[in-house]
């Protein structure tokens, strides 16, 4: 309820400012684990985010940023008495909406600090086993597929650009449980995204870059 809230006031406030909106293309990487009182001996996991992005100026200083990306998220998990991996990978259609205060530097530099919100729709999910060694037990463990959940929650960010390009710094920690069905841990699992997310992008359109 609080993300769609947030949405619907980004939709209000940018229709003012709409015919000096700036569009843009981002990619980089994740890093990403799970937390929660079910996610012991989590570890960081690689993945791509890439995507389209949208900021709507409001004041000069003051925008709404909107985002529509392919994000990878999940974990590796290491048993250290059986001695092997388990990395779950889940891939999102993710919509950050956030509001982005711009901090006035230079003119050859655009520096701005965003928080905001998330929704995230699972669009693949699967577990891979590293180091395994096959038993009667687990042999057909992964014929099963991950259920992921939808995903909600809350980030925090910031961006230093100079013309058309930048560098994005972000950080998102999820709200609701990953998954609602695991193949190798089960169901009601209280495991919960945590990522940070590093992207360069290209911008363009609008009223420009640099506003101060």
């Amino acid at each position: 309820m609080r993300f769609l809230s947030l949405v619907a006031l980004a939709a209000v406030l940018a229709v003012p400012a709409s015919a000096q909106a700036t569009f843009g293309l981002k990619a980089g990487l994740n890093t990403s684990n799970f937390v929660g009182d079910d996610a012991n001996q989590s570890e960081a996991l690689l993945g791509f985010v890439g995507g389209l992005t949208a900021q709507f100026p409001v004041t000069p200083l003051v925008s709404i940023q909107a985002e529509a990306l392919y994000s990878q998220k999940g974990e590796s998990y290491y048993d250290v008495d059986d001695d092997y991996t388990l990395d779950t990978r889940i891939g999102y259609l993710e919509v950050p909406v956030s509001l982005r205060l711009g901090i006035p530097t230079n003119s050859a530099l655009d520096v701005g600090v965003s928080l905001g919100g998330y929704l995230g729709v699972p669009l693949s999910a699967k577990v891979e086993a590293d180091d395994f060694a096959p038993n009667d037990v687990l042999d057909d463990i992964f014929a099963d597929d991950v259920e992921a959940a939808t995903d909600y929650g809350v980030l925090a960010g910031i961006d230093v650009g100079s013309g058309p390009f930048y560098v994005d710094a972000r950080y998102s920690r999820g709200l609701t449980d990953v998954t609602e069905f695991d193949p190798v841990f089960g169901s009601n699992l209280d495991r919960k995204n945590q990522v940070v997310s590093l992207t360069l992008g290209y911008r363009f359109g609008g009223g420009g870059y640099s506003r101060y």
